[in-house]
């Protein structure tokens, strides 16, 4: 899934000559509407890195109370939790925040602070 995200991406900007700075990603993360679509806590690292390294405006994730684990097997896409078996409270959000330090500058600074806030209230 971060793959297509990406690819999503280079596509606009490509076609449409969209400047990278101009484009945000959002995905959704954990098990989505269609199952065998999964967005990993890897698509996340990712992603995140590729935003930076292409300097795009943003990368968001839907939602913020999917980032917990579900408290049981899921078989589908569930609004409360990601689905992931493993995936502890909180985990997109530190793993694109860690992207967002990574990147420096303003913007990656105010990212990440943003994240590292909302991840303490998620614990």
């Amino acid at each position: 899934m971060g793959a297509s995200a990406l690819q999503a991406a280079r596509n606009v900007h490509e076609k449409y000559k969209v400047p990278y700075a101009q484009i945000e990603l959002t995905a959704m993360i954990g098990m989505n509407d269609v199952v065998e679509n999964v967005f990993s806590l890897a698509d996340a690292r990712t992603v995140a890195a590729a935003v930076r390294k292409q300097g795009m405006a943003g990368l968001h994730f839907w939602s913020l109370d999917r980032d917990k684990p579900c408290p049981s097997p899921m078989t589908a896409a569930d609004g409360n939790c990601n689905g992931l078996p493993g995936a502890g409270p909180a985990v997109f959000t530190r793993a694109m925040a860690a992207h967002a330090r990574a990147g420096g500058g303003a913007a990656a600074g105010a990212a990440s602070a943003e994240a590292e806030g909302l991840a303490g209230r998620t614990r």
